[in-house]
């Protein structure tokens, strides 16, 4: 099943490779998702999502929404969703080119996916729950995991949410990077990124180092 496009996505700014695309979910994993609302307004929620990369030809994205947020209704039904993951951005100087006489652009890397959804068992939420908090403590001298709840508290909590798995039906990735610029442009807004040292400055210039224009 393929999903029609959902980005304006010119040939030089497309990104096919499924692994740097998973890569980017990862790094910026705090995600919007977007399903079918009532009257055709869509909902959104702001999500922490797990990519089990694994499961599934593209993937499977795993989160959880409170039982009382009305996507949890558009989720229950299997409706088609999309998740929308935005990386490093930034705006770009016509200064850092090789003539001023250009204009500003703003370069960026965004991830959507497609996908359908399934509502997880007790079990599965427990253990995407257990995936996401190990993520995210990782490196921390004393982790935080599900075994610091006591079965009580654990009782309490769990009724109040609702898990979900989203079978990636299609991944699209736009990363703008100067792909179309003169390699003297590219190098300058390297150097201009670098100066200006914002930490998605940073972010964008290792980006931009690594992509190679077509």
């Amino acid at each position: 099943m393929t999903a029609p496009a959902s980005i304006y996505l010119p040939r030089g700014f497309a990104e096919h490779d499924h692994g740097a695309l998973h890569d980017l979910v990862e790094a910026h994993s705090f995600g919007m998702l977007i399903a079918p609302g009532e009257g055709g307004v869509p909902m959104i929620a702001h999500l922490p999502f797990l990519l089990d990369r694994a499961r599934g030809p593209q993937g499977t994205l795993l989160l959880h929404v409170a039982r009382a947020n009305p996507i949890r209704g558009a989720l229950a039904a299997g409706a088609p969703v999309l998740a929308v993951f935005r990386g490093p951005h930034g705006y770009v100087s016509p200064s850092w080119y090789a003539s001023r006489d250009e204009v500003p652009t703003w370069n960026y890397a965004v991830v959507h996916v497609h996908a359908t959804p399934r509502a997880l068992d007790d079990a599965e939420l427990l253990a995407s729950l257990a995936g996401l908090a190990a993520v995210h403590e990782r490196g921390r001298p004393d982790p935080w995991t599900l075994a610091d709840l006591t079965d009580e508290r654990r009782g309490e909590l769990l009724p109040a949410i609702a898990g979900f798995a989203l079978a990636v039906t299609a991944i699209e990735g736009k990363l703008k990077l100067s792909q179309n610029r003169t390699p003297e442009d590219r190098e300058g807004a390297l150097r201009g990124l670098a100066e200006r040292g914002a930490p998605d400055d940073v972010a964008l210039a290792e980006l931009m180092k690594r992509r190679t224009p077509t």
